[in-house]
Formats: C-alpha cells, structure tokens, sequence
C-alpha cells in the first residue's frame, strides 16, 4: 500500500517544519508527497524548495482558492499515477497539520482489515504556538477539532466535537456523514469516481464548505465514511464555528475579516444551492431559512464585501447547477436514505 499526501500551501511558512518533520518521521515510509504552493507572499514556497527540494513542489503565481488548489493536486495524483489506482491511498490535508508519527502504520491496518471502509476520518487535535523563542513549533493539545462531519437540520455542518476535551466521546468507530477538509484519506479509487468536470472540489468555492459538499456527495455515491480513532493528528487552524448562530455571528463579526466573513457567506449558499432537493427544501426548509434569511439580509444591508460575493453567486450558479445533475444522475443512494443523517 502506497501513499499519497495531497498538501495545498498558503503563507504556511509558520506550519511548515511541524508538517515537514511530522511525515519523515512516518514509521510507515512508503508514501510520495505532493504539494502546491497556493500564491504564498511568506515565503512559504522558498522554504519548500530549500528543505524538501526532492519532493514534488509546485506553485501557483497567485491565490486560486482552495478548491481550485486541492482540484490541481488531484488531477496531477490521477494524471501521473493512473496505473496504481487499486493499491493507494490519497490524503488531502491542510498544511496547518502535524501527523501523528503512526499516523500512516495506523491507517494501512485499517484497511487491511475493513478494505470495505472508503473514507477514514482520523481524530483531530488542536495545536498552539509554543514559546516566542520557537515560533515555528506547536504545542500540541488535547482538545478536539475535528472527528468528522456533523449534519444538523439547518444545514450548517459543522465538525463534531470542536472545541471539547478529548475523553474518549467519539472514539466508537461510525459511519459519518463524511470527513472534514483538514486533513482525511480515501482510497484512490474513489478519488476518480468523485470527479465532476475533473474537479474534486467544485471550483466555485474558494476556502470554506467545500468538504462539507464532498462529504455529501460522497453519501449519495454510497461511499462509508469511518471515523478511527487511533489515527491522530493535530491542526494549527481555527475553530470550526458553523455551530453559533446568525445573531452570535454578527456580534462576533469583528473577529473575522470581512473578506473572510463574504467568502464564508458565499460558500455557505454555494452549498446549498449545489446539494438541496425539493424534498430537502420541505423538510428542512423553515430551519434553513431561519438560519440564512437574516445573514443574507445583514450582509446586504450592511456589508458591501457580502453583496460584492452575491454577485460573483449571480455569475456561477447556472454552472454550479449544471454539476449537481451530473452528480445526481450518478447517485446510488436515494434521497430518503441521506436524509436520515441529518440529525
């Protein structure tokens, strides 16, 4: 079993040895990584090449987004490795993570055993700064991040456990709604059938709700998401705050740029236009609108970056369309079925 780390870089120079060291440290060593450098201006992509120039860098002139980043990485795995589909594995993770020294050992028994399982989800740690002396290194915790996606009746997934001690609450192996963007492994195999239009993530999202869209799609291919507990890293990112709701988002609106903030807006509605049915609509409906109504109304009465993305919406949602019937044309699961895992 080989291998392959999907990394997406951007202005992660603060990240990069914890990362670096984390995978040459594998006690498991037959893996190839690949990484691409989303426009860093922090001299992420320097760094790169100085430390790990026998590795497979690229690098992008200017910010693509991360979908875009992440749809590149795939393409280039499916493009150069097209012969070794049946015997890899892929890992798309963010350059915000510290792998567990076991990480891949880990993973490799896990399919060995449950070669059924599609998609792991590992246990995801925070980690903080350390000392001011030792910027570059993490501190690594254990609170939670991330063990999986949770899907709620409003429709804000959101990362179960974020936030909590780790005691043991999640640790019975499941079947997940899917996996969080920061870092998971499926089988390479499962990479081709996800693609639509050659993309993994569709490329109308930027940075956010894009593993919240692949996770569904993966449902409605009928693909077992598992979470394993025994397969740890740690992430130097945010938390995940889908949970608050729209007025604890407005007031805590200065903690987050605005750019961020329409960005996250716009993702947000990409989501549910590119994965609501009618049927969803009835059911779920009365809670999404009183979840997003008054976002959208705040955002275009008061923040100009806000109706600047519902425009860019304007542009692409046809195009967005035009994918989701392509993915619904090739699902095996019927839409009663994912339905029962919303909770």
């Amino acid at each position: 079993m080989r291998f392959y780390l999907n990394i997406l870089v951007w202005n992660d120079l603060r990240n990069l040895p914890d990362l670096i060291g984390s995978i040459k440290a594998q006690t498991y060593q037959d893996w190839v990584v690949r990484i691409l450098d989303n426009g860093s201006t922090d001299g992420s992509f320097e760094y790169l090449q100085k430390h790990v120039s026998s590795w497979l860098v690229a690098h992008n002139p200017r910010n693509a987004g991360t979908a875009v980043g992440h749809n590149q990485l795939a393409k280039a795995f499916l493009a150069h490795e097209a012969s070794r589909l049946k015997e890899s594995m892929v890992i798309v993770t963010s350059a915000k993570v510290i792998l567990s020294q076991d990480f891949l050992l880990n993973l490799s028994r896990i399919w060995e055993i449950n070669p059924d399982v599609a998609v792991i989800q590992p246990k995801v740690f925070q980690a903080v700064p350390s000392a001011p002396d030792e910027p570059e290194r993490s501190v690594r915790t254990d609170i939670l991040i991330s063990t999986g996606l949770i899907w709620p009746k409003n429709w804000r997934l959101y990362d179960r456990g974020s936030g909590e001690m780790d005691n043991g609450q999640y640790d019975g192996a499941i079947d997940l709604v899917g996996p969080s963007g920061i870092v998971f492994a499926l089988k390479a195999e499962v990479l081709l059938d996800l693609m639509v239009e050659e993309e993994l993530y569709f490329k109308e999202f930027f940075s956010s709700k894009q593993d919240r869209d692949l996770a569904i799609r993966l449902k409605r291919l009928g693909y077992l998401t598992r979470f394993a507990p025994t397969i740890t890293a740690y992430y130097s990112g945010e938390f995940d705050d889908s949970r608050a709701g729209w007025w604890q988002e407005w007031k805590n609106r200065k903690m987050k740029r605005p750019m961020a903030r329409a960005i996250d807006f716009k993702d947000q509605l990409l989501f549910l236009l590119s994965n609501l049915t009618l049927g969803d609509g009835l059911r779920f409906g009365r809670r999404i609108l009183g979840r997003e109504l008054p976002r959208i109304i705040i955002g275009v009465v008061f923040e100009p970056m806000m109706r600047r993305e519902l425009w860019q919406l304007g542009k692409v949602w046809w195009d967005v369309l035009k994918k989701k019937n392509i993915v619904m044309s090739r699902a095996r699961l019927s839409p009663a079925s994912l339905r029962s895992y919303v909770v």
